[in-house]
């Protein structure tokens, strides 16, 4: 049974699903399934992803503005898992072509080793922030993979999650840095996407696989996403002036992966 033994075949394969889920690295042979569940508001996970929030927009743009979340859902897609881990495979495939055999990381394309890393992966990785469901040890770093926020509908968000994520072409709303699936580090870049419906925003956290990264600080560049993939970057990452907030554009829809739906009210004054 390929739900069973988690670990064991995440250890052997380097190609960690999500723990605590039905989900594994094979993509094949694996029963299609789908699993809505919604996280306990007293458990860890919960704190973690609240704290997330938080730290997010204090450490980013957001300044002193709290985010409440009033709801998590964790979730369990087979179909998307298994995409997302086949196209994985592929950038992993072509970082191990290089001679250094891993992507640069984004602190280093940043050109700030000590504070150029993603936010989401800084504050995980902060001393006495744990969890079993959340953290860095899940994530494969040398083709950068990263969690990070995508602001949507309650109507994109159901599509995404039964369909996976569509790359259609820029619209002027999201054409900024060319076409792609725009995602933040800082949430409240995330919430400018956000279709609010009764006081309550949609938040994505996803599993991103960035690889290798074409970065600009210009601010604005609608060709991005051709002079990347022309010089055979995976993705974008758009530093405003060098000044941010940054967005990450990742050019294939199999390159994300929604593990939480995020119920996010608020935006006021600490």
């Amino acid at each position: 049974n390929c739900y069973k033994n988690t670990a064991k075949l995440c250890s052997e394969s380097s190609m960690c699903a999500p723990p605590n889920t039905g989900l594994c690295r094979k993509t094949q042979d694996c029963q299609q399934f789908f699993v809505r569940k919604e996280v306990d508001r007293h458990s860890p996970t919960f704190a973690l992803l609240q704290h997330m929030v938080n730290a997010s927009a204090q450490q980013g743009q957001g300044g002193e503005r709290s985010t409440k979340l009033i709801q998590a859902e964790r979730i369990e897609v087979s179909k998307l898992w298994q995409r997302y881990v086949e196209r994985k495979l592929e950038i992993r495939k072509q970082a191990q072509r290089k001679p250094e055999r891993r992507c640069k990381p984004i602190a280093e394309v940043d050109g700030a080793k000590e504070s150029g890393n993603v936010l989401t992966t800084a504050i995980m990785d902060a001393p006495g922030v744990s969890d079993s469901s959340i953290s860095v040890t899940h994530l494969e770093l040398g083709i950068n993979e990263v969690l990070a926020f995508h602001g949507t509908s309650h109507q994109a968000c159901e599509q995404i999650l039964t369909g996976g994520f569509e790359i259609h072409d820029a619209s002027e709303h999201r054409s900024r840095f060319g076409k792609g699936a725009y995602l933040a580090e800082d949430v409240h870049k995330s919430l400018e996407y956000c279709v609010e419906n009764d006081g309550c925003n949609i938040v994505l956290l996803c599993r991103v696989t960035c690889g290798e990264i074409y970065y600009t600080t210009r601010n604005k560049e609608e060709d991005a996403t051709k002079t990347a993939r022309q010089l055979g970057m995976n993705c974008t990452i758009g530093n405003p002036r060098g000044e941010g907030p940054r967005e990450i554009v990742v050019f294939e829809k199999d390159q994300l992966y929604p593990e939480f739906v995020l119920h996010l009210q608020g935006q006021s004054e600490f």
